[in-house]
């Protein structure tokens, strides 16, 4: 039962975080709903956890669908030849390095920048002072220029101590002081000191944890016989990954983790909304915090990249991208959906589906790999073979390849 590329482009969970033999099982489940639900017409999938009640399915029904899937496997087939698909390959290889380098001495610029401006957290949180015991109140535009303070860190230091609960204690003392009239200028500078020591100790032990991890997931090592998963993009997940992980990871102090987050670098999680911390700046809005040194670096970086990334799409151009494309398959039964047959190895073997115009569909999957679906279709024999690329809007944007001879294809 050749799948063609149908079973190929279902969801994958590729993240460090999944549970490996629930990912798996997940995965599983999807294709049998899909298809389960196109051929029968009904859901099954329920049977994953109980008997259907009305219908003839059983969970051992189910998990017998479910072992034929188990004992498939993800392949990926090059169209090009090997020596193209090499060069290619070691030519992405160098624009990743470079995209890494970028992104890393950004991150790192970033971390430089809030480290500065948490060294003036005293002076931020005076003048939040002021213009709160301030009668009239005064502009934040007014009290910010004179302190030399930077307008839009200040509107965010504003907002924060004075609106809403915070997840750390750190801040309470501060909140009673400003309760009772703000005290006097050596009691609060003395508590808005206190804590931008603070903010200066956690952002050093939170770049210790992420290099301690980072180099802990870098240097993982699988057991000998440990499961592991085949995923698109060359990627391989290992069973016991996010175990261990989990057992071994460095993590900080609770409430410091808090202040970073406040403060620092806010993070993408379920357990609360992602906002940028109050000294985080990224993108065009960093650039007028840097140094021109910085800036001179972060431009070479991007140059870098813009010309490796050229040199690369010399292996995609327009004429010739078809063929540095890759190919989703499956194996049914150890049944490869493409096997030989034809004179082209992207369709060799295809099982053909005629429609009603005369054509020939040939594959469906994500051959350009943008997340859309795409087809490749045979206009009549010995003719040309177009792939219609997908836009995601039901539209397709037809590329024509001439296949050349098709003396050995089923339909001759």
């Amino acid at each position: 039962m050749p799948a063609l590329g149908f079973f190929g482009i279902g969801p994958r969970f590729t993240g460090d975080d999944v549970v490996f033999l629930e990912a798996r099982a997940n995965e599983r489940d999807d294709k049998i709903d899909a298809l389960t639900k196109g051929f029968l017409g009904l859901t099954v999938t329920c049977a994953r956890c109980h008997n259907h009640k009305y219908d003839p399915i059983s969970q051992k029904d189910y998990y017998a669908l479910s072992g034929v899937f188990a004992d498939s496997g993800f392949w990926e087939y090059n169209l090009p030849p090997e020596k193209e698909v090499e060069a290619y390959q070691a030519q992405r290889k160098k624009v990743k390095a470079a995209e890494n380098a970028l992104q890393e001495y950004a991150e790192a610029s970033a971390i430089r920048v809030a480290e500065t401006l948490a060294s003036q957290i005293p002076e931020y949180m005076m003048a939040v002072r002021k213009t709160v015991l301030s009668n009239p109140k005064g502009e934040m535009d007014k009290v910010a220029a004179p302190e030399k303070l930077d307008a839009e860190t200040f509107q965010r230091w504003f907002k924060y101590l004075t609106t809403g609960e915070k997840l750390h204690p750190y801040l309470k003392v501060w909140d009673v002081l400003m309760a009772k009239g703000g005290g006097t200028d050596g009691e609060a500078r003395k508590i808005a000191e206190g804590f931008r020591d603070l903010v200066l100790k956690v952002i050093p032990e939170k770049k210790a944890v992420l290099a301690a991890n980072q180099n802990m997931m870098r240097d993982y090592k699988p057991d000998p016989n440990e499961a592991t998963a085949m995923l698109p993009g060359d990627l391989v997940q290992f069973e016991l990954f996010q175990f261990k992980q989990l057992m071994v990871q460095k993590v900080m102090d609770t409430n410091h983790f808090y202040v970073w987050l406040d403060v620092v670098q806010g993070e993408d999680d379920q357990s609360y909304v992602k906002k940028d911390g109050i000294l985080e700046y990224k993108g065009k809005n960093l650039l007028r915090f840097l140094t021109p040194k910085e800036k001179g670096k972060l431009d070479a970086l991007q140059a870098e990249v813009t010309a490796l990334t050229k040199a690369m799409n010399k292996f995609v151009s327009a004429s010739t991208r078809l063929r540095a494309v890759i190919v989703s398959g499956i194996l049914f039964h150890t049944q490869l959906a493409f096997a030989a047959g034809c004179d082209l190895p992207m369709f060799a073997g295809a099982r053909l589906f005629p429609s009603v115009s005369g054509s020939q569909m040939l594959a469906t999957g994500d051959f350009n790999h943008d997340g859309f679906l795409d087809l490749a279709v045979a206009n009549g024999p010995g003719g040309i073979i177009s792939i219609l690329l997908g836009n995601g809007d039901g539209t397709f944007l037809p590329v024509n390849y001439a296949a050349g001879g098709f003396a050995s294809c089923p339909w001759n």
